[in-house]
This record gives C-alpha cells, sequence and structure tokens, in this order.
C-alpha cells in the first residue's frame, strides 16, 4: 500500500502535468486565433452597433440615439445593452476607430472567459474533463472566426462563467446574515453583467430558483433574492427601448413551424460545424451520434450532480427552437461549455466497462480526433477579405460622403455600418416584392440605395430585382458596390 508521502507525491505530479496542459492549450490556442487577426472586421453589423454606442458614451449623446433603421418585418434588436460599449469607450479614447485592436481586445476576453470557464467547470467535473471541454472550445475554428468580431458573446459568456464558479461555491441553505447578503450581492452583480452584456442571458433568474428546487426540494433565501435583486437593478437601469423589447417584437412577427423544424435539425448538427467537419452525410451522422453521446452525458450527470449550467442548458434549449433566427454555434455560447463538457463526460462514462487500456485510447483518442478535425478546418479558413471596413467598403463610404446631402436617406443591407461611417441615416428592408420594397421606401424617405449582389444574397435576391424595374440613376460602382439615387417620384 502507498504511503501517504507517495500519495501526495503522485498527486503533485498529476497537478504539474495538469497545469503544464493547460498552459499549453491556452497558449496555442491564443496564438492560432492571434495569427488570423487582420484587422478587416466581418460583416456582423452587430459590432457597429455597439461602436454607436459606445461613440454615443464618449461624445455625450443619448445612448439609444441611433441614425439608422429597420423596415418590415426583418427587426432585430435595435437598441444594444451597455456594458460591452461601455468596454469599448477606453479603446476608441485611446486609438480612435481601429478594429484591429478591438480585434485584439476581443480576443482577450475570449480568452479570460476560457480561464473562467475552466474554474466554473472544475465545480462540477473532475479538473480533466474541463480540461478537454475547454481545450474543445479555445482551439475551435469556428470560435476562432467569431472572436475577431465585435460581439457580446463572449464577454456575456465570462460574466456566465464567473456566475456559476461563484455559485457553485457553497451551499444555498447555509446562507444567513452578513453572508447571504454579500454572497447574494456578488451573485446579483455577476447576473447584472451577463443580461447588460447579453440579453438572453436572463435565462439564468429562471435558472436559479428553479436548481434550487431540483437540488433542494425548497426555494433557499439565496435563490429569492439573487434574482430579485438583478431584475429590479436591471429595470432600473433600463431607459428607452432595449434589445429585450426588439426580439420580443421579432418572435411575434415572424415566428413559424418551419423555423423550429429547421431549428432542430441545425441545431442537432450543430457539432458538425464546430468539429470541423465537412457537410456531408458522414459527417452529419457524426455529429448526430456526438450530440447524442452529450446528452446522454448531461442525463447521467443530472443523477449525480444537479448543477445550475446544466438545467440553464434545459432552459435555453427551448428557446433556441422557437427562434426566428439561427446561428448554431454562436447561440449556443451561454451554454456551450457544458454542452462539451457533458460530451467528454458521456464519452467518459461509457468506456467505463470497457477493457482499461482501450477505454483509456478512446477517451483520450476521441477528443484528439475532434481537436484534430478543428485543427484542419482552421488552417483552411481564408482570412477575412470582405467586411464593413475592406478596401472596397471604405471607397464606397467616401463615395457615399462625396455623392449624397447630409440629410440624405441610405438604404443599405448593413445600416448600422453605413451610418457609423458616413454619418448619413439609413435604414436596411424587408423581403418583399419590389412594387412594395418601393413604396416602403417611399414612406421611410429613402433618397438613395446601396447595393451589392456578389456579396450579399439578399440584394440579389431582393433589392436588384427593383433596381431592374427602373426609377433609380447609378452614381457610382466599385467591385463590391453600386451606389443608386431614386429618380422615379413617390406617389
Amino acid at each position: 500500500m502507498a504511503s501517504k508521502a507517495t500519495r501526495e507525491g503522485t498527486s503533485r505530479t498529476g497537478d504539474q502535468h495538469w497545469l503544464a496542459a493547460a498552459l499549453l492549450i491556452l497558449l496555442v490556442g491564443l496564438g492560432l486565433h492571434a495569427s488570423g487577426i487582420t484587422g478587416v472586421h466581418g460583416w456582423s453589423d452587430d459590432g457597429s452597433a455597439y461602436l454607436r454606442h459606445a461613440l454615443n458614451i464618449l461624445e455625450g449623446r443619448p445612448y439609444n440615439q441611433i441614425p439608422y433603421a429597420n423596415i418590415g418585418e426583418q427587426s432585430p434588436a435595435i437598441v444594444y445593452p451597455p456594458v460591452l460599449p461601455l468596454l469599448l469607450t477606453p479603446l476608441i479614447q485611446i486609438w480612435g476607430i481601429d478594429f484591429r485592436v478591438f480585434q485584439f481586445a476581443m480576443l482577450g476576453v475570449f480568452m479570460l472567459a476560457a480561464v473562467v470557464t475552466l474554474a466554473a467547470l472544475g465545480r462540477t467535473f473532475s479538473k480533466w474533463t474541463a480540461l478537454a471541454a475547454v481545450a474543445l472550445l479555445v482551439l475551435d475554428s469556428e470560435l476562432g472566426t467569431d472572436n475577431q468580431h465585435i460581439n457580446s458573446d463572449f464577454l456575456g459568456l465570462l460574466w456566465v462563467a464567473a456566475f456559476v464558479w461563484w455559485v457553485e461555491g457553497f451551499d444555498w441553505r447555509a446562507q444567513a446574515g452578513r453572508a447571504l447578503a454579500w454572497r447574494s450581492g456578488i451573485a446579483a452583480a455577476l447576473l447584472i453583467l451577463a443580461i447588460e452584456t447579453r440579453t438572453v442571458n436572463a435565462i439564468f433568474l429562471a435558472a436559479v430558483p428553479l436548481c434550487s428546487l431540483w437540488r433542494y426540494r425548497k426555494l433557499t433565501t439565496f435563490a429569492w433574492i439573487t434574482p430579485t435583486v438583478a431584475i429590479i437593478s436591471v429595470a432600473l437601469m433600463s431607459t428607452g427601448s432595449s434589445s429585450a423589447d426588439g426580439y420580443l417584437r421579432a418572435l411575434q412577427s415572424v415566428f413559424s413551424l418551419a423555423a423550429v423544424r429547421r431549428n432542430i435539425i441545425q441545431y442537432s448538427l450543430s457539432l458538425s460545424d464546430f468539429m470541423g467537419m465537412p457537410n456531408t452525410g458522414g459527417s452529419q451522422w457524426i455529429a448526430l451520434a456526438a450530440m447524442a453521446v452529450a446528452i446522454y452525458g448531461a442525463f447521467c450527470l443530472a443523477r449525480t450532480a444537479r448543477p445550475i449550467w446544466l438545467l440553464t442548458m434545459g432552459l435555453y434549449a427551448p428557446v433556441l427552437l422557437v427562434w426566428p433566427y439561427s446561428d448554431p454555434i454562436r447561440f449556443l455560447i451561454p451554454t456551450l461549455p457544458m454542452l462539451l463538457a457533458c460530451f467528454v463526460h458521456g464519452t467518459s462514462t461509457l468506456t467505463e466497462k470497457l477493457p482499461e487500456r482501450t477505454g483509456s485510447w478512446i477517451r483520450v483518442g476521441l477528443p484528439l480526433l475532434v481537436l484534430l478535425s478543428s485543427a484542419r478546418a482552421y488552417a483552411l479558413l481564408p482570412p477575412i477579405e470582405s467586411g464593413l471596413n475592406s478596401p472596397a467598403s471604405l471607397e464606397m463610404y467616401q463615395a457615399v460622403q462625396q455623392m449624397t446631402a447630409p440629410k440624405s436617406v441610405i438604404a443599405s443591407r448593413k445600416p448600422r455600418s453605413l451610418s457609423l461611417f458616413t454619418k448619413r441615416y439609413s435604414v436596411t428592408y424587408s423581403h418583399v416584392a419590389p412594387a412594395d420594397m418601393r413604396q416602403e421606401f417611399c414612406e421611410a424617405g429613402v433618397t438613395h440605395v446601396v447595393s451589392a449582389p456578389a456579396t450579399f444574397i439578399d440584394d440579389e435576391q431582393y433589392i436588384e430585382p427593383m433596381l431592374a424595374e427602373g426609377g433609380f440613376e447609378l452614381l457610382f460602382q466599385n467591385s463590391e458596390f453600386s451606389i443608386y439615387r431614386m429618380t422615379l417620384p413617390c406617389r
């Protein structure tokens, strides 16, 4: 039998190996993602919305004063939560609108979120299971492209992971007096940051009391005080239109059973994109099998532990299925670490009944194969060349400023980026017939139209047919964009 000193030495060696592996994974992930930064921001219009809010803060304008609008049903949130704009303000103050700086800042947020996620998963899983899940997260090619955009997903994940790490660190039933006050206060503050970064994180408001009922069979004082404080604080801080209002309008206007069917298919196959596999029948079956293993791992975990992140994943799934828009990997981010940890846990559980050597090879080899597939996909990723600040886009913005009056109204597929760079009021368009679109433009006071059919399929399908009917004068054209002036008078 091994002595106590021998066991402690073995434990220290294991800890050192784990720490070395964790540092190696984080450094490799940092190097991979940093090498892909070009300074060109992709065509996510959300980044321009966050920059607009940040500029409003810096320049003393009302936070929700925005020079763009949406026409018709295709209407995402107008006013975005304030935490990310507040993070961007010192960067703009020092470096101005510098997208390379923003991309490195987003990468830093992503890596910090990964570290906190590792700690949060360690509250529930073994340290090696937590590390395997974070390795899948950090070394993924799909997320590598996402963190080159200005978006709130990884900053939201940072607060979510910090919240999970915090609330899983003590017994909710034993909290009273001063301990209850400061522990609930910190938990509520992290919830507020999560919600004011990414509105969908409000799902944790319901998860806290439900987790208390699931775990303890009663509603603890901590479980009702924490979300109550967060709800009151968020309500008091809200001014004017909010992102939640925009999301609810979108859900009411474009909800359909077809979207539900599409989401069931896309999210079931989402691990195919995550693992960097080609979109073929074989890879889809592998993705379905991986999702099945993750679900099996979740059920196994629920029998032995009742973590709040697992419950939240169950609450979040119906929201994703009914949501009218889909972005499988990005929309999964609030619960993606738990999904990946359940996949690793499920794999480990399934292989326990196999011979020890065979089980060890599978437990190590399967995540390694996933990482190699993702690395292959990362190596094949082309650099971002077309985006909201690419040379063709900057040339178009300059032409808009030169060829339109300050009070012009420009219709564009990316109104937030156009208004940010040109200081012109911009609107987007709905997916309707040419005659209806022309009428909508007249009602909105549109004077000019920017079209990029080779870049945006919506322009090809909806704008170009309207332009072909006449009533528009071509003012400018480059490799990507055309600028037209409306010449046909409105009725």
